[in-house]
């Protein structure tokens, strides 16, 4: 019983931090507007023509790599104890 609560502990730390830290350059980006943190979607469709652009997902990397150094952390912690 003790393993899954330590996963679930895992998971929330590791997906709490990468949905917060992704918010917060997100939120960063549009509230100082640079452009490369900032998620736009342009949409264009006519007769011929169908085209999508997606904005940045540097903010989304970002929280990636925040939420495994986050999870490491926690593990290793948890393991010391």
């Amino acid at each position: 019983m003790g393993d899954k609560k330590r996963s679930a502990a895992s998971f929330l730390v590791t997906i709490g931090t990468f949905i917060g830290v992704s918010l917060l350059f997100y939120g960063i980006g549009h509230l100082f507007g640079i452009s490369f943190l900032m998620f736009n979607v342009d949409y264009v469709s006519s007769p011929g023509l169908f085209r999508l652009d997606a904005g940045s997902f540097v903010p989304m990397l970002l929280g990636l790599g925040a939420a495994f150094l986050a999870e490491y952390f926690y593990l290793r912690r948890q393991k010391a104890v």
